[in-house]
């Protein structure tokens, strides 16, 4: 799962990291400017284009992963943005370096490029389900005593993040329809869930990749850490 600071020493006040914090900012801002506009009926067509698609997409992970790393309660979106913006979080992860918003970055454009020219299960697919998850997500938050997902922002993060990689690599056909030509993919995972599995396997591949380093290392600790990542 995404490493936790264990003591306050990791964490340093927003007004010490300038670089950072203005990084950080501009990204804030193009998610409260999305959430706040963004209506059910624009949650698949807010974007024109794959940078501003990744832009969009990184500005909300990285405010589910401030969440989770300041170690504060679960909140919807425009919540946490307007407490960033107004820096009345106390504590700031100084994990959270130009490093690791640059790796993200990279992450989530590369992302959006592997997906294949189909008629459905597309970059745009992809986009109108991960806005949609963040919605979602916004929406349970309203009602804390109907709250399936609990006070955990790594749960919120990782169901944020399964929408992103959910249909990375998708073929446009069917699990069945894979099955039935013998597809190279059906024979790897032995008929069991081919596209999905192959879809967790390009987006966590592609995590491993040198230049991802930074991201990794906040995302990832030790192996129990990894483990309970897996299981969320």
């Amino acid at each position: 799962k995404i490493t936790k600071g264990k003591k306050i020493e990791e964490f340093t006040c927003v007004n010490n990291h300038n670089e950072v914090s203005l990084e950080i900012q501009e990204a804030i801002k193009i998610a409260l400017e999305a959430t706040s506009k963004q209506e059910w009926e624009q949650t698949s067509t807010y974007a024109v284009d794959k940078s501003t698609e990744t832009k969009h997409i990184v500005s909300l992970l990285l405010v589910r992963l401030l969440n989770v790393l300041s170690e504060g309660p679960l909140e919807s979106t425009s919540v946490l943005c307007q407490k960033i913006l107004d820096e009345k979080i106390v504590v700031w992860p100084a994990k959270v370096t130009p490093e690791v918003i640059s790796s993200l970055e990279k992450y989530v454009s590369t992302l959006m490029d592997l997906h294949n020219n189909v008629h459905y299960h597309n970059r745009n697919h992809t986009f109108h389900v991960f806005n949609n998850a963040n919605k979602l997500l916004d929406i349970i938050l309203q009602y804390p005593d109907n709250n399936m997902i609990g006070a955990d922002p790594l749960l919120a993060f990782a169901l944020i993040f399964s929408s992103l990689i959910h249909d990375i690599g998708h073929l446009g056909k069917t699990n069945q329809q894979l099955s039935l030509e013998h597809h190279q993919l059906s024979v790897i995972y032995n008929d069991r869930n081919s596209l999905e599995q192959n879809s967790l396997s390009l987006s966590f591949s592609l995590l491993q990749e040198p230049e991802l380093k930074p991201l990794r290392d906040v995302l990832f600790g030790n192996e129990q850490d990894t483990a309970t990542y897996d299981s969320n």
